[in-house]
């Protein structure tokens, strides 16, 4: 009986004992499936990353300002060169230009997620970082189209779901308000618009291109819509023949280096573009309108910024209650933290 009454116990406990694992597994199970997170990149790939990360490589310019828009730069433990905004950033490691990262650098950082680009980012180093166990996600996010899809699923990485749904309903409003305000505008109502892309005199956007997009959603013709090569070069003649409106230049030489444009930098530049042969007998040119835009601001979160420009310079008439730079004031303030320095456009309205 004595014999009996031990078995049973021992018995009882080591069912207890399964029991108990068993509620053990399932926690563990279910606090695994808390601490990671699938998300589809901007290249359609399902990553799996862990939620939230504590330590970012980050290799995007749009996405460093997202993670330091939602409040986690302390995360970012390597960078690009680019990755320069806001300029505290700076401080963080940076592994070199994107394009030639110093994968053994980066690696040495143990992050828990990468962050790099879809275009012009070798597969054979992101494979490299994945071969170590570090998931890499993938965007670019150079438009409102797709700046939006990044920023609220880096809110659902990072664990900020509120602060990134805060963030994009604010560039939304604005977004929402250019399309409102441009959307019943006759053919003749729009400007011609010359763009002058990446720092060049002379080259600028097809149809197929962001720059196009930024040009039609605020409200103007991109005069070399038709070309057949996304950046084509063009010639002067070219540009007179075609006589635009407005020229916008995209000041590029800042990206990098961090350093806010002053005004006599941008002056410079637009006096040479007026003074250009060709272009100072565009209407353009003799009406006044042409404007710098440093490309910082047509990309990423703060593209909303640009896009007011765009917006603002086709259509004063229509955006006159509208301050793009007191925007710009208020959303560096709400987001992070720092006032507004220097030029970012000129002229300066």
């Amino acid at each position: 009986m004595r014999k009996m009454l031990v078995g049973l116990a021992v018995c009882f406990l080591a069912l207890t004992f399964v029991g108990w694992m068993g509620e053990v597994a399932s926690i563990s199970a279910a606090t695994q499936e808390k601490e990671t997170i699938t998300i589809i990149d901007e290249m359609g790939r399902y990553v799996e990353v862990p939620s939230p990360p504590e330590r970012i490589a980050c290799l995007v310019p749009a996405a460093a300002e997202v993670i330091c828009a939602l409040g986690d730069e302390d995360k970012i433990v390597a960078r690009s060169n680019d990755c320069n905004f806001p300029l505290s950033l700076k401080e963080r490691l940076s592994v070199g230009p994107f394009r030639t990262v110093n994968l053994e650098l980066l690696l040495e950082q143990k992050p828990d997620i990468v962050i790099t680009r879809t275009v012009l980012f070798k597969k054979e180093i992101r494979d490299k970082i994945e071969m170590a166990g570090i998931p890499v996600v993938q965007f670019w996010s150079i438009e409102l189209d797709t700046v939006l899809p990044m920023i609220k699923k880096m809110g659902l990485i990072l664990d900020k779901k509120e602060k990134a749904e805060e963030l994009a309903g604010f560039i939304e409003n604005y977004a929402n308000l250019i399309q409102e305000r441009t959307r019943k505008l006759k053919p003749e109502e729009k400007p011609s618009v010359f763009f002058q892309s990446m720092g060049h005199m002379y080259w600028t956007v097809n149809a197929d291109t962001a720059g196009h997009r930024r040009i039609t959603a605020a409200g103007g013709i991109n005069i070399a819509a038709g070309e057949p090569v996304k950046v084509p070069r063009v010639s002067a003649e070219w540009v007179l023949e075609r006589n635009p409106d407005i020229i916008v230049y995209s000041y590029l030489k800042a990206r990098e280096s961090a350093k806010v444009p002053s005004p006599e930098e941008m002056k410079k530049i637009r006096d040479e573009i007026m003074n250009e042969p060709g272009l100072r007998e565009t209407k353009a040119v003799k009406e006044g309108k042409v404007y710098i835009i440093d490309t910082r601001l047509i990309t990423g979160p703060r593209s909303i910024i640009g896009f007011l420009y765009y917006a603002k310079w086709f259509h004063p008439e229509l955006f006159k209650d509208i301050g793009p730079e007191a925007v710009h004031k208020e959303m560096l303030q709400k987001f992070y933290g720092i006032e507004l320095e220097r030029t970012w456009v000129y002229p300066e309205q």
